[in-house]
């Protein structure tokens, strides 16, 4: 064993001070991983320097160069050289002041550290000044200050982004990746700061432009949802929300709901689940909403200083907060009841009668074979009776079955959904060259996929009847499948991706089928021979002989 050990393992290494460049590209590392976070911390400097115009043009996807123009507060002629020094801030002054953050920024590292691994330039005028003064930095190294015409605010230039750091430069996508990435982030700084008008130009063109000044007209323009969103809104002494969600008739498993937090884009498990949660326990099943939600909370109550990047946070009293939420919004949820009673519908989650209908009457029109449903069990199973006996139906079985005969039909195209925002994936060479080769197959399975460079895709839309997330991890599995085990012979390739897409991918599926005329035929026609793609039984049928021979009735 004492092989195994290093020699030079057995002295200890001498402790020494870190040069303040490796320090630097340390704190780059925690602060700057791609152009999109190089963006959110450059645009959240405007923001907090009160900016009423921001604009970011790009040049191929931000690798070769990113510049920012606002027309905020500006920083003075003796402060600018000191705004690319470690640990510099206008935005703290003591201790306290970490109790209670009103500021995007706050660190003082953003700009040091951007400055190290790339070639920088800044130049910056306030309003009361008639000059505005520029100074430059290539990796590292600080030139000169120097005068210079420029309007009323500050421009950044970022060139070249970890050129001279091959270790962190392999690990940057190609440019409509890191595009893709920049074009999400500035989407959420849009939505979090509607009083400021956004502009996103790339390779010196126009992508996106948000100017509307309400939350709900910027919450449109920019993410454009196929529904018609649905208010919520509260306060209190200590914080207030607003959320526009997706409206209670709109049907899905799994919902994206993007929180601000004073304005600022996080993630929370607890708040997410409060929302979730209080649809899911007024709606029922398949009401998971989607959309974005505000909260401007008390500054002392958030701990914003939890990860490096400041993408999440922690609360103060969250159990008064996540109590507060869970009450209003269940409360705003039972007006719309009473308003809209159409939207909602009773999700019996144990055996139980139906509460929508008399168990008597009969829901197929056959008069030879009366079918009444009873209810569902624990599990979900669907339970009938007939003049036949009991019948227990898998629905998730029944609808496999019911979308794979759908979808299976000769030029049958599947619909479509669009995702609120597009998922980009990263391929292996033999994924990616699958795709390309049969590009023309996902627009017929009901995916819009869009190619990028260095083998990368977008996914814009999944077939209507999948659950829209979580969908890389069934999406990978499924195109592993088709790439690596090869249809039969008897099959085609189409053929063999629904049957496979069926067994990856989870279903949107009624929890009771009450109401549903084509459904109820077609359960009226069922026999115990029907089994889904998966080989799954749909239907176990219990005839009144058998239960009364189980029972020793006869």
């Amino acid at each position: 064993m004492e092989n195994l050990i290093p020699q030079t393992s057995l002295r200890p290494a001498r402790i020494g001070r870190l040069s303040s460049d490796l320090i630097n590209q340390i704190a780059t590392g925690e602060v700057v991983e791609r152009p999109s976070s190089l963006i959110k911390e450059l645009v959240e400097n405007s923001l907090d320097a009160q900016a009423t115009r921001i604009e970011v043009h790009l040049c191929e996807g931000g690798l070769k160069e990113i510049t920012l123009i606002d027309n905020g507060l500006g920083i003075c002629e003796e402060d600018l050289p000191l705004a690319v020094e470690r640990h510099t801030t206008s935005k703290l002054k003591q201790v306290t002041d970490l109790e209670s953050i009103s500021t995007f920024g706050f660190r003082g590292e953003a700009l040091s550290s951007i400055a190290s691994v790339s070639d920088f330039s800044i130049r910056s005028r306030p309003f009361n000044q008639d000059r505005g003064m520029s100074l430059q930095v290539k990796f590292g190294e600080k030139q000169e200050i120097k005068p210079t015409g420029t309007p009323p605010g500050t421009q950044i230039s970022v060139k070249d982004l970890f050129a001279r750091l091959p270790a962190r430069f392999k690990f940057l996508r190609a440019q409509a990746t890191e595009l893709s990435h920049c074009v999400k982030v500035f989407k959420e700084l849009a939505l979090g700061n509607p009083q400021t008008a956004f502009f996103l130009h790339h390779n010196g063109r126009l992508l996106s432009q948000y100017t509307a000044t309400q939350r709900q007209d910027r919450f449109l323009e920019v993410l454009k949802p196929e529904w018609e969103p649905q208010h919520f809104q509260d306060s209190n002494e200590e914080m207030k929300f607003e959320a526009f969600l997706s409206p209670l008739n709109w049907t899905q498993e799994r919902g994206d709901i993007l929180l601000l937090i004073n304005q600022r884009p996080v993630k929370n498990r607890l708040l997410l689940s409060c929302i979730k949660n209080s649809f899911l326990e007024m709606a029922g099943p398949h009401h998971e909403p989607s959309g974005v939600f505000y909260l401007d909370i008390r500054g002392d109550w958030v701990d914003v200083n939890v990860h490096p990047q400041k993408l999440e946070v922690r609360f103060f009293r969250q159990e008064r907060i996540y109590s507060w939420l869970l009450t209003s919004l269940k409360k705003q949820l039972l007006q719309l009841k009473r308003l809209h009673p159409e939207h909602f519908k009773t999700y019996p989650s144990t055996f139980s009668p139906s509460p929508n209908n008399n168990l008597n009457a009969p829901i197929s029109q056959s008069p030879s074979n009366p079918l009444r449903f009873f209810g569902t069990t624990r599990s979900g199973h669907w339970i009938f009776e007939s003049l036949e006996g009991l019948f227990l139906v898998d629905p998730k079985a029944l609808k496999r079955r019911e979308i794979s005969l759908q979808w299976a039909q000769k030029n049958a195209k599947i619909e479509g959904k669009s995702l609120l925002l597009p998922v980009v994936l990263s391929m292996s060479q033999t994924l990616y060259a699958f795709i390309q080769k049969n590009l023309e197959l996902f627009p017929q399975l009901g995916f819009d996929l869009e190619l990028y460079g260095d083998k990368d895709i977008a996914i814009k839309s999944v077939p209507e009847a999948l659950y829209p997330s979580p969908l890389e991890e069934p999406f990978m599995l499924w195109l592993n499948k088709l790439a690596l085990n090869r249809p039969p012979s008897q099959e085609s390739l189409q053929d063999f991706a629904i049957k496979t897409l069926i067994s990856v991918f989870p279903l949107e599926v009624q929890v009771e089928p009450l109401g549903n005329d084509t459904l109820t035929q077609l359960l009226s026609q069922m026999d115990e021979s029907w089994t889904c793609p998966l080989g799954k039984p749909v239907l176990l049928k219990l005839s009144w002989t058998q239960l009364e021979q189980h029972f020793k009735s006869i």
